[in-house]
């Protein structure tokens, strides 16, 4: 297995570029997934998390009160630190496990992207062979986290306040995907990443080193 570890800031693309590799081939995981699978209806991780945030932190189904707490996580600083102290244990655990399944079923070659927004945050860059960070201008994920969550210039600030600055990402990434343009160079800025790390998963075996960041655009 090739570990990739992707990541970006909110609005970035991070998904789309995961997907489009996944289409390519890859085997695909998700911290955004994982999440939400630790977090089923009155799982034990649910439960704790209304214990401590109060029970408006549920729906009336019992799920996570996802609107609610994403107002409170981004306007206290105090309390995302408490939400992700609690989450970021569990979702780790069942990403490890995804990727120790990926070592013993599939060939060394096998490429693995694993989607993670805090990747450099929380310090995983270790667990893979490569980092890529998908770049776009802080203005430009201002107006897309905007347009696509309708929120005001003030709670989308917030939002991107919560992670490293998107220069920092990208500065402590092997490969940077620039997304500033249109969904087609995006694709084919893909495209060449893919090339990339085929021929490096197929030489894993050499070592080998890139000059921190290589942009493709």
């Amino acid at each position: 297995m090739f570990a990739v570890g992707l990541t970006g800031g909110i609005a970035s693309g991070k998904s789309l570029a995961a997907r489009i590799l996944e289409n390519l081939g890859a085997i695909r995981f998700s911290a955004d997934e994982a999440s939400r699978a630790v977090t089923g209806v009155n799982s034990p991780l649910v439960l704790e998390i209304a214990r401590i945030f109060g029970p408006q932190a549920l729906l009336p189904s019992g799920a996570l009160n996802r609107v609610y707490l994403a107002k409170l996580i981004f306007t206290d600083g105090q309390a995302r630190q408490r939400l992700e102290h609690l989450l970021h244990p569990a979702i780790l655990r069942l990403l490890w496990a995804q990727m120790e399944a990926c070592r013993y079923d599939f060939a060394a070659d096998k490429i693995v992207v694993v989607e993670v927004p805090l990747l450099f945050e929380v310090h995983m860059e270790e667990w893979f062979h490569r980092t890529v960070a998908v770049f776009a201008p802080e203005s430009l994920l201002l107006e897309r986290i905007r347009a696509r969550e309708m929120l005001s210039k003030e709670e989308a600030k917030l939002r991107l306040a919560a992670q490293w600055p998107v220069e920092q990402k990208a500065a402590h990434a092997d490969y940077v995907l620039k997304n500033e343009g249109d969904i087609k160079e995006f694709h084919h800025a893909v495209l060449r990443l893919w090339d990339i790390l085929r021929q490096e998963a197929q030489g894993q075996g050499r070592s080998f080193q890139t000059h921190r960041p290589q942009f493709i655009e």
